[in-house]
C-alpha cells in the first residue's frame, strides 16, 4: 500500500476565506477517502438534478461522492508533483474542472464501469440544452384545457398565445416547444415541465481513475 507523500493538513490559502469551516470540513472527509479508498474517478455530469443522484448515492453507499469545489478538491489531492498525496495522483487532478465530480470506491473497474455506461435517467431540460426531437403544440389542441383559467397570464407571458373562452384556455396558434438541433431557451424550458416532457438526461460519463495500490492513472474517454 503507497504511504502518503505529505501531511494530510493543507492550507486552503488559495481559495476564499473559509468563516463557517465548510472548506475544512471537505478536505477532512477527502483525506479521509484517499486513505480509505483504492480507486478514485473524476466524473463529468449532464442534466444533474437531485432526487436521481442521490438514489446513485444509496446504491453506491459503501462509496463516496464529491461534487463542486473544484479548487478544494485540486488542492487537497495535490495540483503537481511536489504537492500530491500519492504518486501520480497529480494526473488525476488535472481532470477536475467543470462540472465534475470526484467518486472514491473499492468496486472493480469493471463494476463502476457497466453500471454508469448502462446508467441514463430522464430529466427535465434547462435552458442552453440543445433539443433532439421537435415538439410543436397545434392550434386549438386541448393541451392546456385542463389547466387553471388563472394561467392564461403566465402562459402568454412565456409567449404562448392562448385566450379564455367559457372558462378553457383555447391555444390560438401554433407553438414550437422546441427545436430538434437547436438550444431552448427559458421559456421554452418552463413551458416543457410544465407540460411534462422530459427531453433531456441525467447521465454520468466517467473521465479517468487513479488506482491506489499500484499508484496509476488512466484516462477513460
Amino acid at each position: 500500500m503507497p504511504k502518503s507523500k505529505r501531511s494530510k493538513v493543507v492550507a486552503l490559502t488559495k481559495v476564499k476565506k473559509d468563516a463557517t469551516g465548510h472548506k475544512q470540513k471537505i478536505q477532512n472527509k477527502l483525506n479521509e477517502c484517499v486513505q480509505k479508498y483504492d480507486n478514485i474517478y473524476v466524473f463529468s455530469h449532464e442534466n444533474m438534478t437531485t432526487i436521481p443522484f442521490r438514489e446513485i448515492q444509496a446504491q453506491w453507499s459503501d462509496s463516496r461522492f464529491f461534487l463542486g469545489k473544484n479548487k478544494v478538491m485540486q488542492i487537497v489531492l495535490g495540483k503537481d508533483s511536489d504537492s500530491e498525496q500519492l504518486d501520480n495522483l497529480h494526473y488525476l487532478t488535472e481532470q477536475i474542472k467543470g462540472d465534475c465530480g470526484l467518486l472514491f470506491t473499492n468496486k472493480t473497474y469493471e463494476e463502476v464501469k457497466n453500471f454508469f455506461d448502462s446508467y441514463g435517467c430522464e430529466e427535465f431540460a434547462k435552458a442552453g440544452h440543445v433539443a433532439n426531437e421537435t415538439i410543436i403544440l397545434q392550434k386549438d389542441s386541448d393541451v392546456f384545457n385542463t389547466f387553471a383559467h388563472t394561467m392564461d397570464v403566465y402562459l402568454r407571458k412565456l409567449g404562448v398565445d392562448v385566450i379564455l373562452q367559457n372558462g378553457i384556455l383555447n391555444l390560438q396558434s401554433n407553438f414550437v416547444l422546441c427545436q430538434e438541433g437547436k438550444p431552448i431557451n427559458t421559456e421554452q424550458a418552463k413551458l416543457l415541465k410544465l407540460l411534462g416532457y422530459k427531453i433531456a438526461q441525467f447521465k454520468i460519463e466517467l473521465k479517468c481513475c487513479y488506482h491506489k495500490p499500484s499508484t496509476t492513472f488512466k484516462k477513460l474517454n
